[in-house]
């Protein structure tokens, strides 16, 4: 922990106190480089009859070498100190609170995930007459688990004692019959739990309970019951559990939530209400409960293959026919096993992780997974789908092959979008291509191409979607300028026009659109390793050989993956941010071209 303040002071003193002394000296130092200083010195110096070299001449020598070295100094810890020192602040930041020393000295500030054991741990599940309970509790005995399981099925919570008896014999199991809205019956159960084990290690909230219909279709009196059971049971049932849990050198509240308390269900308000509403008290109790030998887990189970769509009550206007029609058609989307996802839960348990997304299914909600994606490339686009649909079998990917500066192929696209999802909440203006020649060399028709691709083509999409944008809850415009939308890259005019007027459109429009729910954000990549350079066009003066030169030269500037780059533009996307600066190399530029008059970066 000292080491991160230490460091971060280091850091803070040489930014604040060194940069500004630094960039005085070149205040100094820097109209030498052009022709009026050197007249103004020179003036000077046959007035004074001061010898250049060792006069005023010197003098700005020195002070120019200082700003060099306290600005180099500045800008190399920064870089490279700043990300070690916050590894080391991720310890050390929370020691300002007093909440936050406790945890530090707990040892349990660290993000790092360390595998707990659960061998010979008593732990209670509810809803374990089937489903995931019971997958829970016969991986739970697989551990090395005694368990304390309930249901209100009786018959079926028999069926996973058996089960338990045939498969793990050696399994303390106590089971109980249960309502989990019935408090009286929730103190009993925890009672005989102390009465027969003395402690209790874990708890699982997994009841639950589904409802169809829309809101003003369902009852008070259904709706109030999926909350008292999907919602308020594991609140009371935590409540009651947690003084006994916290006299354990370590313990788990695992609360099931839902797919559905990541995305709003239409037609299930009750239930997104009840799900949306646990993972709130999670995330709260999770923070609360951090000094504490308590680890509280949020679970986030997609489409799983259990009776709970079947078993669901529907608004009084649904005939069974329709309800049973509805609960098919959903059951069609559950594609993971109980089993799997208890394996998933488990092992997030033995981690401690505050999260647990349980399915493809929910980790791309978690995420986002409608894509509607669109080049001139029929292959790559394919290749693209193909690689996205084998890592994801259950993401949904629209393709469409357009030329993107074809206004006719634009509207296409957005009508494709439309027709497929019913709504757009994001565009992502990524498409971009390169011309290396000088501006006198380049012929007219290149120069417009790379503008009305890189620069007007997302201009025009932009003003095509935005309309639909404007109706979501939460919507976002991404522009991708470039490292070249920051400094001005020699024989490559096309390329920074576009760019430069990329961002400078990026940036009013986020001005524009900040009263609305619209985010915008522009993005800054360095050198990726993409093939835009191996592809880009070369004025006709170019000679071959000075073009594999020039494709040499570029490749060589290129640090970043396309995946890190994605990785790192899609978590600017999430926390919302305006401006994303991508790979060291364009952060080290950004960095010193508000630092640096920029005569000196080109």
């Amino acid at each position: 922990m000292g080491l991160g303040w230490w460091l971060v002071g280091l850091i803070c003193f040489i930014t604040i106190v060194g940069i500004p002394w630094g960039k005085a000296c070149f205040v100094i130092g820097q109209f030498c480089f052009f022709p009026f200083g050197k007249e103004a010195i020179s003036r000077r110096d046959l007035t004074e009859k001061t010898d250049v070299g060792t006069g005023f001449w010197g003098s700005v020598g020195w002070w120019l070498a200082i700003g060099h070295v306290i600005s180099a100094l500045a800008l190399f810890i920064t870089i490279i100190g700043i990300p070690f020192g916050i590894q080391h602040l991720k310890f050390a930041k929370i020691a300002l609170f007093p909440i936050g020393q406790t945890i530090v000295d707990k040892e349990v500030a660290s993000e790092s995930f360390m595998t707990q054991s659960l061998q010979g741990m008593v732990f209670a599940v509810t809803g374990a007459g089937g489903g995931i309970g019971r997958a829970l509790a016969l991986g739970l005995a697989k551990e090395g688990c005694s368990l304390a399981i309930s249901d209100r099925d009786e018959v079926g919570l028999a069926q996973t004692v058996d089960l338990l008896k045939n498969q793990y014999p050696q399994t303390k199991v106590l089971s109980q019959g249960l309502d989990v809205t019935d408090e009286a019956g929730q103190q009993a159960w925890l009672a005989r739990i102390l009465a027969e084990y003395n402690q209790v290690d874990g708890v699982i909230n997994n009841a639950g309970i589904a409802l169809m219909g829309n809101f003003d279709e369902v009852e008070k009196e259904k709706f109030d019951k999926v909350v008292a059971v999907n919602l308020t049971a594991p609140i009371n049932i935590t409540r009651l559990f947690l003084p006994e849990l916290k006299k354990r050198p370590w313990a788990a509240i695992c609360n099931i939530s839902s797919l559905f308390g990541l995305i709003a269900p239409v037609g299930n308000a009750a239930y997104a209400v009840a799900k949306f509403g646990l993972r709130g008290f999670n995330e709260v109790l999770r923070q609360e409960l951090m000094p504490t030998n308590v680890k509280v887990i949020s679970v986030h189970p997609g489409g799983i293959k259990t009776n709970i769509a079947l078993n669901a009550e529907a608004a009084s206007n649904y005939t069974e026919q329709q309800r049973v029609k509805l609960a098919t058609e959903f059951g069609k989307a559950l594609v993971t096993t109980p089993e799997k996802a208890a394996s998933i839960i488990i092992e997030g348990i033995k981690e401690g992780k505050p999260k647990v997304i349980v399915g493809t299914d929910a980790k791309l909600a978690d995420k986002g997974c409608l894509l509607a994606l669109m080049d001139r490339d029929t292959d790559g686009l394919l290749t693209t789908q193909q690689m996205i649909l084998a890592q994801q079998s259950s993401a949904v990917v629209l393709i469409d092959v357009f030329d993107i500066t074809d206004e006719t192929s634009q509207k296409l696209w957005l009508d494709h979008v439309i027709q497929k999802f019913g709504f757009v909440d994001a565009l992502i203006n990524n498409a971009g291509i390169g011309l290396f020649g000088q501006f006198a060399d380049v012929s007219r028709e290149q120069f417009e191409k790379v503008i009305a691709i890189n620069l007007q083509a997302p201009i025009e999409l932009t003003r095509l979607f935005l309309p639909m944008l404007k109706t979501r809850p939460w919507a976002l415009v991404c522009n991708v300028s470039s490292l070249y939308g920051l400094i001005p890259p020699f024989a490559q005019s096309a390329y920074a026009v576009s760019k430069f007027g990329l961002r400078g459109f990026t940036e009013v429009l986020r001005q524009e659109l900040m009263p609305t729910k619209v985010s915008v954000c522009c993005v800054h990549p360095g050198g990726v390793k993409t093939a835009i350079a191996g592809k880009a066009e070369f004025a006709s003066k170019v000679a071959k050989h000075d073009m594999q030169q020039m494709v040499q030269a570029s490749d060589k500037m290129l640090l970043s993956t396309p995946e890190s780059a994605a990785k790192a533009i899609i978590a600017g996307i999430e926390k919302q941010k305006s401006r994303l600066i991508v790979g060291l190399d364009a952060k080290a530029m950004d960095f010193l071209s508000r630092l640096l008059p920029v005569t000196m970066l080109t």
